[in-house]
């Protein structure tokens, strides 16, 4: 009887596969040109950043379509505070997309790589609890509105113990060494969703064009950590320790831990000599390094929660059993997100080491 109920079943199944439509008439669904945008208002620092380009219907795509394109226009970026406006910016809106441009000797670049337009303002003043408006009005386009409420500055402390090395065995034998980092965030509210990031700016005294800001991610022990973290952001999460470029946490798995938690940081690892020299190839200079260890914190919204996971639910591809993913987003009459966040820096350590640096002929 299970026999035939299984044969049955197998029957009815390629039948239904069968009769499913594999086509899709693209004409059906095609639409004018909309805006894109991915803007941030930092209420931490007061930056307020927008990226703009173009998005097209998949109906565009039947004939192929340029990489490369000019698209130059004006329009004007708004920003509100409780339907008052406290910043606006009007002018081009270049949304090309173009290769860099070198110099043909030197190799440097002369005009940088572009796609979309890019634009910054740093030291807007914010208030926790207050609705922020978007608008970006683009010839030719719809203009484009979003909202989102400030959070609170998140009230966090962290401490770094460069007494305690601690070493994750690697299954070669050999390990990573890190220094523990205490991290203690309130978590009194329901509904807080945190994004923690670890960030070193590497700073060379003698050569400050060779300035880096290195983003080191998260080590945590815990595993349990990284159930809200997108899958698509992690480093390493097969051994301990858990790596992830951005750790996201929210109250519920905070609670257990009473808004405790322990990650790590790796030391800095330059190669350093005992006298000052330089090699006889040029390559390599003896100079001072400083490291600044920054721990960031970022209270985000539930909605900026949720688009950060429908893009990594994407970026990790698709499979037979996989449904379609459906890209959250706050932009009305466009795409993209606009995300509202309040951040808080805390410096948890500089070190200065001396040691060579490759500079390179």
């Amino acid at each position: 009887m299970k026999t035939k109920l299984s044969s049955i079943f197998i029957i009815l199944l390629f039948t239904a596969c069968d009769n499913m439509k594999t086509e899709l008439d693209v004409s059906t669904i095609s639409f004018p040109p909309k805006l894109t945008v991915s803007a941030t208002l930092d209420g931490g620092n007061g930056d307020f950043t927008v990226v703009l380009t173009e998005g097209r219907s998949l109906a565009d795509y039947t004939v192929p379509q340029p990489i490369r394109y000019e698209l130059i226009r004006d329009g004007e970026i708004r920003l509100f505070e409780d339907d008052r406006l406290i910043f606006s910016e009007r002018g081009t809106i270049d949304m090309s997309n173009r290769d860099a441009v070198r110099d043909s000797i030197t190799y440097q670049i002369v005009v940088p790589y572009y796609h979309g337009h890019y634009f910054k303002k740093s030291g807007i003043p914010t208030t926790p609890g207050c609705v922020y408006r978007l608008e970006v009005e683009v010839d030719g386009y719809e203009t484009v509105v979003a909202s989102e409420v400030m959070p609170v500055l998140p009230v966090v402390s962290a401490a770094i113990d460069t007494t305690a090395t601690v070493t994750f065995p690697t299954v070669s034998g050999w390990g990573y060494q890190f220094w523990p980092v205490s991290v203690q965030l309130d978590n009194a509210k329901q509904g807080n969703y945190y994004a923690l990031e670890m960030i070193c700016d590497w700073k060379l005294p003698d050569y400050p064009e060779r300035d880096w800001l290195y983003y080191y991610g998260v080590a945590v022990a815990d595993k349990s950590l990284l159930v809200d973290s997108p899958k698509d952001m992690f480093i390493s999460n097969e051994s301990e320790p858990y790596w992830t470029n951005i750790l996201f946490l929210n109250n519920l798995s905070l609670t257990a831990k009473n808004g405790s938690l322990t990650c790590y940081a790796q030391p800095p690892d330059i190669h350093e000599v005992r006298t000052p020299e330089q090699d006889s190839s040029n390559l390599h200079v003896y100079t001072l390094h400083r490291f600044i260890y920054t721990f960031r914190v970022n209270h985000i919204s539930k909605e900026t929660f949720k688009y950060y996971h429908s893009l990594a639910a994407q970026r990790l591809g698709v499979g037979f059993y996989t449904e379609p993913v459906l890209i959250f987003g706050n932009i009305k009459n466009g795409y993209g997100m606009f995300s509202v966040f309040n951040s808080l820096k805390v410096n948890l350590l500089e070190i200065e080491k001396n040691g060579y640096l490759y500079i390179g002929n």
